[in-house]
């Protein structure tokens, strides 16, 4: 599980450097790739996207001297994780066994002599305007209806209400509002069937507390890909509530945001197909 810490610890310190959380900026984050072109995912997605380099390309030291370059003096790699499935001495794999390993990747803003195509910016999917239109593209369908002051999904009834889009402080605003609620409706029985939205939780539980991160990291992923910026902070107590439960959970970020790729993937599997990395 040291792997698990390394990864957490700079997830911490990100949140208690920047003072809210790391994966929410006033301006479009590109989706990190390897120099192959993939798309990281997961954890490794999150990791890289709130590093402070303005390209999204990403290369192992190997990858970087093998491409003719180098990785200029006084630059650190950032710690990834990789997995492997565990075999036993019978070479038979083992189910349900991996081993994560750390490993170190290098922005190309950290290296010099490589020559590289211009990186392409992404612009989203031109045939998605708005979040909403997700809902109706999910399967099944996801109502959402407008009515009242409060945004939240309801399980029992498998719909998202939504305050009316004028009521909110902006389209960001409204958009990133949407996109968190949708997250938490793929937890649903006859979607992807998280424990935390299919069995009743406490307000304020640790149960509660891994679902919102989820539904906070599934939403930032979610605008990313969709190429809508978020630009309001989250509250302090958000905040210090999840700097807690990090702390106490070495792996808990790690399952929060590979439960958040899976929701924007289930999402977006109508219009956009997955990738790995």
């Amino acid at each position: 599980m040291k792997a698990y810490q390394q990864i957490t610890d700079r997830i911490i310190k990100a949140i208690e450097t920047e003072g809210l959380v790391p994966w929410r900026k006033p301006w479009r984050v590109e989706s990190p790739r390897n120099v192959r072109g993939n798309r990281y995912r997961g954890i490794n997605r999150l990791v890289l996207s709130v590093q402070p380099f303005s390209d999204a390309r990403w290369l192992t030291f190997k990858q970087v001297s093998e491409l003719g370059g180098f990785v200029r003096r006084g630059e650190h790699g950032t710690a990834v994780l990789f997995w492997n499935e565990v075999k036993d001495e019978n070479d038979r794999e083992v189910q349900n066994r991996v081993l994560a390993r750390c490993y170190y990747v290098f922005n190309i803003e950290q290296t010099q002599g490589l020559v590289l195509e211009p990186q392409k910016v992404e612009g989203g999917d031109a045939a998605i305007s708005s979040v909403e239109a997700l809902a109706s593209t999910m399967s099944p369908q996801v109502a959402v209806k407008r009515k009242g002051t409060e945004a939240f999904y309801s399980p029992t009834h498998d719909v998202v209400v939504m305050p009316q889009a004028e009521l909110f402080e902006s389209n960001e605003a409204h958009e990133q509002t949407l996109a968190h609620e949708l997250i938490h409706a793929t937890g649903h029985s006859s979607r992807l069937a998280r424990k935390e939205v299919c069995d009743p939780i406490n307000f304020g539980s640790d149960q509660y507390a891994r679902e919102e991160l989820v539904a906070e990291l599934g939403a930032a992923f979610l605008m990313s890909d969709l190429g809508i910026t978020s630009n309001f902070e989250q509250s302090a107590s958000y905040v210090a509530g999840w700097l807690k439960a990090l702390k106490n959970d070495k792996s808990l970020i790690i399952r929060a945001a590979s439960s958040a790729q899976a929701a924007v993937e289930y999402v977006l599997a109508p219009i956009i197909p997955a990738e790995a990395a």
